[in-house]
């Protein structure tokens, strides 16, 4: 179909005005050098790779030059191009009616889809590939009719073809798999309708194909010309269609439309921070640049999100998987750099406690010092530490497992993969890998019969308790206000008021302690102990660790230290010295006034629902007390719209399907439970 510069200038003016999210005007980077470009993908490094149909060409493109390459020919009119997770380019090769597996050279590896029931494919359009390996693909018609219709196909990871829809005559082209790895998209080059389908992410079978979204056309006509498409990490869908890119929002109404001078057929992110949208149209290739956006990569972004089965809970060692293959060790010196330098794993060093991150992925503690591992500011020249004290944006990292036990882990914060170089001995651990491939895998075993961590499961969250030294003059322990700012001491014969401490989870992990008497956290500062913090930050962490008969040791997150009330001496003040969790550094502990603690810092503080406003797809509801509680979410309108019991002691997280949040506007969230109600306004 062609377009007259009249219907371009109509169309220019239609739809600039319905941007809303911050999008730059097109670039323009090439210089009408190729005849038809399509199939754009990243390499995750510095390539964009691009098809140039009639010529039956694959380009490379550079972004640190800006040069394009041919990266090879005679494919056979590829159009549209995917990376496999071996970074091997999948092509949907049209005039051979087949999808081949190609190294970047162009060699072919593998011919992966050519016939179907004894009959060869159409002409193989565009292609996604999900966290098996299984690839879903459209097949038109642009010539000479071979099968009955014109179908989507998947092929699972074992080769198996099946066809999961027929569209006739129509024109199935683009397809893409959400974010989430729920839901595929594809559509319709003669028709306005995005379709969407439920993946079963078990077996890629499709249901419930439901009418997502609808193509904005200013001259009215069904022939949309509906092509390639992209997703960002919010799920946004950017759909490229006559001369425009449409941007789609999860719940399929438009939020965006930019502009190009030429015919868009396909589109992909890329670049450093993936927030360049590179647009095959026309002769060229375009780049536009989305500040604030992220894009999503696939399949590798897929993978790392969904292909994880972290040991959550284990104590584990790390090695490298070549060169001397030495085991990762804490050092107890240079800043406490993770370094590949020990032949054995026989000490605390070595070894590692995987737990799960409150934003997903993993977060991993050393053995050595109880702090978790953290990149620095994006900067991938400051080695990976055990430094951090909670579970912050830094410490969050990606577990991609690798198969016969091995591993590679990403750093969400720096979105590099941790690499320790083989060539190199005693090698130290960088944030540097841009993609998951030798130095960036790495051994590992769990290390039987060892204790994890101080463990925090058996700790009274929710319950007023008060504590006395277990030996010595065995005095309870105190917030009574003294000249020493509110500092803790073992000098009270009995419990009342200031004896009293309710325990509440701490945002990042383990527990508080708050003064009934003032309603101060107990924090420590340098070796002190005191009651005096207003709110939860980080001196205010502590681990439980329930030492069984009604006894327990209380480690400072902060100084790392336990805290210790002297048995020699009477009256004695709390301090945070303690390298053991024995001896002094053991305290009898019971229940006070339970009814009572479960209002206080509960209803005001403890209980929570973030992120507010509502800017991801997930909801989590700080529950702090294990009680059952009913979750009611009212719409802007005052209707029901979720209700479910659960049971608290935890944060439950909800997504935006699951709730019922389909559009912006204002929510009502009531928690109600036996010790507490609160209702909490919840913006989208």
């Amino acid at each position: 179909m062609t377009y007259n510069l009249t219907y371009k200038v109509v169309l220019f003016f239609l739809l600039t005005t319905t941007l809303t999210l911050t999008a730059q005007a097109p670039i323009k980077l090439s210089s009408d050098q190729f005849k038809f470009t399509e199939g754009p993908v990243w390499d995750g490094t510095n390539t964009i790779y691009f098809t140039d149909i009639p010529n039956s060409k694959v380009i490379s493109y550079a972004l640190n030059s800006g040069t394009f390459s041919e990266a090879f020919g005679n494919t056979n009119r590829g159009n549209g191009l995917m990376f496999s997770k071996d970074y091997d380019l999948l092509i949907c090769e049209g005039a051979a009616g087949k999808i081949n597996k190609r190294s970047v050279d162009g060699t072919i590896l593998e011919t992966l889809a050519a016939t179907y029931q004894n009959k060869r494919f159409n002409n193989p359009n565009d292609l996604c590939v999900d966290k098996h390996g299984g690839i879903y693909f459209t097949d038109p018609t642009w010539g000479t009719q071979y099968q009955s219709s014109n179908n989507l196909y998947y092929r699972n990871k074992n080769g198996v073809i099946t066809q999961l829809d027929s569209f006739g005559n129509d024109k199935p082209n683009g397809v893409i798999i959400s974010p989430n790895g729920k839901y595929l998209y594809l559509n319709n080059s003669w028709s306005t309708t995005i379709y969407r389908y439920d993946i079963n992410q078990e077996t890629g079978a499709l249901s419930n194909r439901i009418d997502f979204a609808t193509i904005i056309d200013p001259d009215g006509l069904d022939i949309t010309g509906a092509d390639g498409m992209a997703v960002d990490t919010k799920g946004n869908l950017y759909v490229t269609a006559k001369f425009t890119v449409q941007v789609f929002d999860t719940n399929g109404k438009p939020s965006t439309t930019i502009n190009f001078p030429e015919k868009t057929t396909n589109c992909t992110f890329g670049g450093k921070n993936k927030d360049i949208l590179f647009v095959t149209a026309g002769k060229n290739l375009y780049k536009v640049e989305m500040p604030g956006v992220t894009g999503f990569q696939h399949p590798f972004d897929l993978l790392a999100m969904y292909t994880t089965v972290p040991p959550i809970g284990k104590v584990i060692t790390f090695r490298k998987g070549g060169g001397d293959k030495k085991f990762i060790t804490t050092q107890n010196s240079n800043n406490n750099q993770l370094v590949a330098e020990t032949s054995t794993s026989n000490t605390r060093a070595e070894r590692f406690l995987v737990e799960v991150h409150p934003k997903g992925g993993v977060a991993l503690k050393s053995m050595l010092n109880n702090k978790y591992i953290r990149v620095f500011n994006k900067n991938t020249d400051i080695p990976i530490r055990a430094a951090a004290t909670g579970k912050g944006g830094w410490t969050q990292f990606t577990w991609l497992s690798k198969g016969n036990g091995k591993v590679a882990l990403k750093s969400v914060h720096a979105n590099k993969w941790i690499q320790a170089i083989w060539t190199t001995d005693n090698a130290i651990l960088f944030p540097k890998g841009e993609r998951a491939s030798d130095w960036e895998t790495f051994s590992w075993e769990i290390v039987a019969n060892v204790d994890p961590a101080p463990d925090t499961t058996d700790a009274p969250i929710g319950k007023t308790i008060s504590l006395r030294k277990t030996n010595g003059d065995k005095k309870y322990v105190t917030a009574e206000q003294t000249a020493n700012n509110k500092q803790l001491i073992a000098r009270a014969i009995a419990v009342q008021g200031w004896e009293k401490f309710s325990i509440e989870t701490h945002p990042d992990g383990g527990i508080a302690l708050k003064a009934l008497s003032n309603a101060n956290y107990v924090q420590v500062q340098g070796i002190n102990v005191n009651a005096a913090a207003a709110k939860k930050d980080k001196l205010t962490q502590f681990i439980w660790k329930n030492k069984g008969n009604g006894k327990v040791a209380l480690k400072s997150v902060s100084a790392n230290k336990w805290i210790q009330a002297s048995w020699s001496s009477d009256n004695a003040v709390l301090f945070a010295k303690g390298i053991e969790d024995k001896g002094w550094e053991t305290f009898d502990w019971k229940i006070e006034n339970t009814q009572k603690t479960k209002a206080i810092g509960t209803t005001d503080q403890s209980l929570n629902a973030h992120p507010n406003p509502l800017t991801e797809n997930t909801l989590n509801i700080d529950l702090p007390i294990k009680e059952t509680t009913k979750l009611i979410l009212y719409d802007t309108t005052g209707k029901v719209i979720f209700n479910e019991k659960v049971m608290g002691g935890t944060t439950i997280a909800r997504n935006c399907d699951e709730l019922g949040i389909k559009s912006s506007g204002l929510y009502t969230l009531k928690i109600t439970s036996k010790s507490t109600t609160k209702t909490i306004k919840i913006l989208r």
